[in-house]
């Protein structure tokens, strides 16, 4: 869900911006408020020229556009380099595993 990826995105965050990452965070969060209300007025402006001749909305071009942002999201992420802890599980499935009931 949209929840989980934020949060997982928060804590990759703040490792990547390591000692100074109290002062850099908000940094990174005010451009990312900038962004996500940018996308969501211009979404909106795109779905209503899309919906002009119509009585109800087409939401389609607002989720292709998201779709898009998602796909761009993932291949800056690949590229993306984390610096890991001793301790820390390479695999984070494993871990998810022993939450899990028996």
């Amino acid at each position: 869900s949209f929840g989980s990826g934020c949060t997982f995105q928060e804590s990759i965050c703040h490792e990547v911006l390591g000692e100074d990452g109290q002062q850099k965070y908000g940094q990174q969060r005010l451009w990312a408020s900038v962004g996500w209300g940018l996308m969501a007025a211009v979404s909106g402006y795109v779905v209503d020229m899309d919906s002009r001749d119509s009585l109800l909305f087409n939401y389609s071009t607002a989720f292709k556009i998201m779709a898009a942002c998602w796909a761009a999201d993932l291949l800056v992420v690949q590229g993306l380099n984390v610096p890991e802890h001793a301790g820390v599980s390479t695999n984070p499935w494993v871990e998810l595993g022993k939450c899990l009931p028996p």
